[in-house]
């Protein structure tokens, strides 16, 4: 098909789907998994989102090849975003001006990521209309924002490997890639995987990001979502695990499937051991903290409720285990001692508040011990 027979198809074809939201030629082929049509599409110079659309966390085709099982689709799409990017660094070189462009500090990596927004609104700016193909479509800072449970650590290795190296920028309230892949997590092993995977590519776990008001929301640093994100993932697991031996076995059996939850802990002991040593509190209004939550509080706080007396204590042994592995005694003191108002706290029959924050909404639960 030639390029202009393929413009003539992508005018024709981009009407509403089934849900009401226009898509291109490119996104169908990814939905539909047509690997040829997407190549011919990608080498036809298809745009990865559609520009009359808002615009999405990130490129609409870079989502759609995330949610593929089948990572050529991803290869093809990130090869084509890189490209992309490269052009637009060439584009905007040469239209800026030597000082126009000195001022904007970008990256001397070609491949755009967390400079692309502001590359571009310095052409807008200038009134240097940028080409669709090159228009950056998102509304995130970086590829790593990504608001699906499906991105993994393939798909990050992917990007990274194509020279998409900014996995710590953070966003205009200071929200990192960090907090969207402990946000919309919810099973642990690929959820702690992905989180390490930041972690070895020398990802900040101690920033603290900003509410749209620009003040601190509620002092969440990664630490604390991380410990949030293995928090819930524990507490959901036990949940369902419990109605299903309600109704089928004995509920004690629940109990021999910690190891199940256990073991990606133990994989990822550096990552947790660091969020052990982390002593700050967060800004939570309850009354067990007097000076905040720390993030290992923040990891109990989802099973405060009596029915998971067990699991917590079989928790913090294995917390104690993590750290006596690397030759400590055991937990620090302040831990210990957060623990145990903690514990006081549920035994007295309190209510505890779970507070955090998530990439879009501050969300606050109530749980009743």
């Amino acid at each position: 098909m030639s390029h202009d027979s393929y413009r003539i198809f992508r005018d024709d074809i981009e009407e509403p789907s089934w849900c009401g939201v226009s898509s291109s030629p490119l996104e169908y082929s990814l939905q539909l998994k047509y690997l040829e049509s997407v190549k011919l599409l990608l080498d036809a110079g298809s745009p990865l989102s559609h520009r009359k659309e808002p615009p999405r966390c990130q490129e609409a085709a870079l989502l759609e090849a995330i949610e593929c099982d089948d990572v050529r689709f991803m290869k093809l799409t990130v090869q084509a975003l890189r490209l992309k990017r490269s052009r637009l660094y060439d584009f905007a070189k040469e239209q800026l001006s030597e000082t126009s462009w000195r001022q904007l500090k970008v990256s001397e990596n070609r491949v755009l990521d967390k400079d692309a927004m502001g590359v571009q609104e310095a052409l807008v700016a200038f009134g240097i209309q940028v080409p669709d193909e090159l228009w950056v479509h998102r509304t995130t800072p970086t590829v790593y924002h990504v608001a699906t449970p499906r991105f993994t650590v393939e798909h990050a290795d992917i990007l990274f490997e194509a020279g998409f190296h900014d996995v710590d920028s953070a966003d205009e309230h200071r929200v990192t890639p960090i907090h969207y892949a402990c946000a919309i997590r919810l099973e642990l092993e690929p959820g702690l995987d992905l989180i390490d995977w930041f972690r070895r590519k020398g990802a900040n776990f101690s920033r603290i990001p900003e509410n749209q008001h620009s003040e601190p929301a509620h002092c969440v640093s990664g630490f604390h979502k991380v410990a949030e994100f293995i928090g819930r993932s524990f507490f959901f697991f036990f949940f369902f695990l419990n109605e299903f031996w309600e109704e089928n076995y004995s509920r004690s059996s629940t109990f021999t499937h910690l190891e199940v939850v256990s073991a990606p802990l133990r994989k990822s002991y550096i990552l947790v051991r660091s969020l052990i040593q982390d002593y700050r509190g967060d800004a939570c209004a309850c009354a067990c903290a007097v000076k905040g939550c720390s993030p290992i509080i923040t990891l109990l706080k989802p099973m405060s409720g009596r029915s998971y007396s067990l699991i917590r204590e079989s928790v913090i042994s294995l917390l104690e285990a993590i750290c006596a592995s690397e030759g400590t005694l055991g937990l620090p003191l302040q831990v210990v001692e957060d623990i145990i108002r903690f514990q006081t706290f549920g035994l007295l029959g309190l209510t505890h508040v779970v507070t955090g924050i998530y990439p879009i909404t501050l969300v606050v639960i109530v749980m009743t011990g």
